[in-house]
């Protein structure tokens, strides 16, 4: 192990010192979670796999699998642990990223992938005379006011990117932002992973006919309690639905997913809704959903919707932030009222019963994921920026 992290930071000094003053940099600042999905992780990733004219450098402050991948792709990667408290380590963070900002030779822009990396990172990047991209992944919900944090973050960013323009929308209304600092760029899908579904699902489940998806970490933001609580007596009507929610379960060392569990027994409903935790083979549960839920509070653009909808999965969603710009515009899923769990379960029942419309929305999903999530479309965009 301790000759692999003298390789790599041979690596790191090499790509900083030595790369040709002709080949731009990008100094990525991405913050990841202890999760094994992370849909925002996810999206910057697949940003940094696409991106061919710069050279990519990555700050962060866990050391996960996803660091082993990029390092896998030649970029280097520096792992800044936070131990010291939270003032400290954004004090030490920010004069680590000041640091690295002024020995790097051609160094185009600093890209912060959320609000906790501009927290620790923008400073020293701005310190350095680094323009600083901001990428804002979720929208509060309406009930929530952005604290000085945001405030203050909206300031010192030189660019803001959102993932919608219903995101692009709402985020210049709730932080009085003048039009050009903020823009909205999709995310990227990889079709190659991703593809369109055939008529034979490829994993087989011991359970009912219909099957409904919830892709997402069981966590207080994504309501999978309020889901068995509120929906609980109309999901025991159902013969022949099941539902699964995919995604982290940590019901032994985590508050939130015991109670989910504790829940589900409570109802007895172990018979029709299943939690089975992090699938790593996601491209297939998607084509063996029926349907694919949005039951959280609030989203950006969610990653679930966007991989469901390019297999030809169609989804039902709460109305969060870009649910109708991509269900409703595209006529390739259904939204309902935010907390509405008996429209919910009444849409899931009438897409059971109407094949014809559920074969009209996965066209249609396949479709037009192509066109707006596609990669020389994402990274082009990306690319004026980083240039502008």
């Amino acid at each position: 192990m301790k000759a692999f992290h003298i390789k790599t930071k041979r690596l790191i000094l090499n790509v900083i010192n030595t790369n040709p003053l002709s080949t731009k940099k990008i100094l990525f600042i991405l913050f990841q979670s202890s999760n094994s999905a992370n849909g925002g992780v996810e999206s910057i990733s697949q940003i940094i796999k696409n991106l061919r004219s710069f050279e990519k450098i990555i700050v962060t402050q866990l050391d996960t699998k996803k660091n082993t991948q990029w390092i896998e792709q030649g970029i280097p990667v520096f792992t800044w642990r936070l131990s010291l408290g939270q003032i400290i380590s954004i004090l030490f963070f920010n004069y680590r990223v000041f640091k690295l900002c002024l020995r790097t030779k051609n160094l185009a822009c600093v890209h912060c992938n959320d609000i906790n990396a501009m927290l620790y990172g923008s400073i020293g990047a701005r310190l350095a005379g680094k323009r600083v991209v901001f990428n804002v992944r979720d929208i509060k919900s309406n009930s929530k006011d952005y604290g000085v944090k945001w405030r203050w973050a909206s300031k010192i960013a030189n660019k803001i990117v959102v993932l919608s323009k219903d995101m692009e929308r709402l985020l210049k209304r709730n932080l009085s932002l003048r039009p050009k600092k903020v823009t909205y760029i999709y995310s990227i899908v990889d079709f190659d992973k991703f593809q369109i579904k055939s008529t034979e699902k490829p994993i087989q489940l011991d359970s009912r006919g219909f099957v409904v998806g919830v892709v997402a970490a069981v966590f207080v933001k994504k309501q999978q309690l309020q889901f068995l609580q509120l929906a609980g007596s109309i999901v025991k009507e159902w013969r022949d639905i099941s539902i699964y929610f995919i995604g982290d379960f940590k019901p032994e060392t985590e508050e939130y997913a015991k109670l989910c569990q504790e829940e589900l027994n409570k109802q007895n409903l172990s018979d029709r809704v299943h939690f089975v935790g992090y699938q790593p083979n996601m491209e297939e549960w998607y084509q063996t959903l029926d349907v694919n839920l949005v039951i959280s509070e609030r989203e950006g653009l969610a990653r679930g919707m966007i991989e469901s909808l390019s297999v030809g999965t169609p989804v039902i969603s709460f109305d969060v932030p870009s649910a109708r710009e991509i269900l409703e515009n595209h006529e390739c899923g259904i939204v309902v009222n935010q907390g509405d769990y008996k429209a919910l379960a009444e849409a899931i029942v009438n897409l059971k019963n109407n094949p014809d419309v559920i074969k009209l929305m996965s066209d249609n999903a396949t479709q037009v994921t192509r066109q707006l999530f596609n990669a020389n479309s994402v990274i082009e965009q990306y690319e004026k920026i980083y240039l502008n």
